[in-house]
């Protein structure tokens, strides 16, 4: 059976810091003490820690939203509704702005009207 490699979060329950800090200092951080960089770099590398490449990859999608797995985005079709779900959200985003302009121009007119 493989031995499954060690999460940010169990690094951080190990040296009773939260997992933000762990991942600062492993990203050298300047925000983070060095006596904390170095414990936490120490224990990532004896626990053999390796980044999470999915979660990394998902943390940079700007377009999908973050519960999205990786085996969804490997659907071509999937992929293309949400992109075409996205421009259509910003269209109707851009019609309710307009829309809502055009409702102030319009009861400002009235307004000078009267």
């Amino acid at each position: 059976m493989e031995k499954r490699l060690p999460t940010i979060k169990e690094i951080a329950k190990a040296l009773k810091i939260s997992p933000s800090t762990v991942s600062r200092a492993l990203h050298n951080h300047h925000s983070i003490g060095l006596r904390t960089k170095t414990q936490v770099q120490e224990l990532a590398k004896a626990l053999n820690y390796q980044p999470n490449q999915t979660a990394i990859f998902l943390s940079k999608a700007k377009l999908l939203p973050s519960a999205l797995s990786f085996q969804i985005l490997q659907n071509h079709f999937f992929l293309l509704q949400l992109v075409a779900l996205k421009i259509l959200q910003t269209l109707k985003n851009t019609m309710y702005f307009l829309a809502s302009r055009m409702m102030i121009l319009i009861a400002k007119k009235e307004l000078l009207i009267q």
